[in-house]
């Protein structure tokens, strides 16, 4: 193949954003039909040179091609679709059952998600395995809230000169799991964004939800408390569970819509409205300056990967 058609396919490549398997094939496919192209040309009498500047010329753009492509092999499958959206559906269980403190299905929810997360990743990342993995950084973060509190004692500690409080583990513990989480969390952004950053919205999209019903817990004497108080909590559980749905299908959305800019809206839709209903329903206080606050958060938390996939492809 000649220089110039090498260099073509890989750029029409860096442009497909789909999954390795879909993209070798693609452009395998579209190697053949160079080899068509440039024999017919020579067939006709041109030189070498002319017949790979006419072939180019005749597929069009890289990006235009690469567009085509993508809208003729993003779209998952079904069962895609089903897998895609299956952590948020269990969260919604959860919220609906109110068994979202109960040790044992929490343990088995987190299981489940980190297990499955850690296996579609290792077997090629499809795009189904970015809502676990979403979901599966949430324990990482709910330790690092719980732990806040030992971990600033022991800095105060040492910043003061002194000794780290006993047990001595304890923060030393929780700050390699913290650490740990957060490296792997910007390890998995930066190759899901380096494929699509669409992906790594999708492995954001729980975040702002999550996080900003975390916040509001907290209030109620945080996820370890027991009574009157956290009870109150509770009548979120109904809110909860609809918004998981909405997460649900934008997930849908993100795996079956051929179009990139149709992904990205739903995505942005549901994680930027989400963020703002959980934000209105928990607390009664909140006006439209919060409201918009929170939506700004929870759209700079999933547009972020966006710059993070485009500094990925320019390394």
């Amino acid at each position: 193949m000649p220089a110039e058609v090498d260099s073509y396919l890989s750029e029409v490549r860096s442009h497909l954003h789909l999954d390795p398997s879909v993209e070798q094939r693609v452009i395998g496919e579209l190697s053949s039909h160079f080899d068509d192209k440039l024999r017919d040309l020579r067939t006709e009498g041109m030189s070498e040179r002319e017949a790979v500047r006419e072939a180019i010329a005749s597929f069009g753009g890289a990006r235009s091609i690469a567009r085509l492509l993508y809208r003729a092999h993003s779209r998952g499958t079904w069962v895609e679709t089903f897998l895609a959206c299956q952590p948020h559906l269990l969260a919604a269980a959860l919220f609906a059952a109110h068994q979202w403190r109960s040790p044992l299905l929490l343990g088995l929810f987190s299981a489940a998600l980190m297990g499955i997360a850690v296996a579609g990743w290792l077997r090629g990342r499809p795009a189904w395995v970015h809502s676990w993995a979403g979901y599966a950084f949430f324990p990482l973060l709910v330790l690092a809230w719980l732990g806040r509190g030992v971990l600033a004692s022991a800095f105060t500690a040492v910043a003061a000169g002194g000794r780290i409080p006993a047990p001595a583990w304890q923060p030393v513990a929780l700050l390699v799991l913290c650490a740990s989480g957060g490296v792997l969390l910007v390890r998995a952004l930066r190759l899901a964004a380096g494929r699509d950053w669409v992906d790594a919205a999708l492995l954001m999209l729980p975040q702002p939800v999550f996080g900003a019903w975390l916040l509001a817990v907290e209030r109620f004497g945080g996820l370890t408390s027991d009574g009157l108080p956290l009870g109150d909590a509770l009548r979120w559980d109904p809110a909860m569970a609809r918004l998981c749905l909405l997460l649900a299908a934008a997930s849908a959305f993100a795996i079956r819509a051929r179009s990139r800019f149709v992904k990205a809206a739903a995505i942005l839709a549901a994680g930027i409205g989400g963020g703002a209903i959980i934000v209105r329903v928990t607390s009664t206080e909140a006006d439209l300056a919060g409201l918009a606050v929170a939506s700004l958060v929870s759209g700079a938390l999933l547009a972020a990967p966006a710059l993070l996939g485009g500094r990925t492809r320019k390394g």
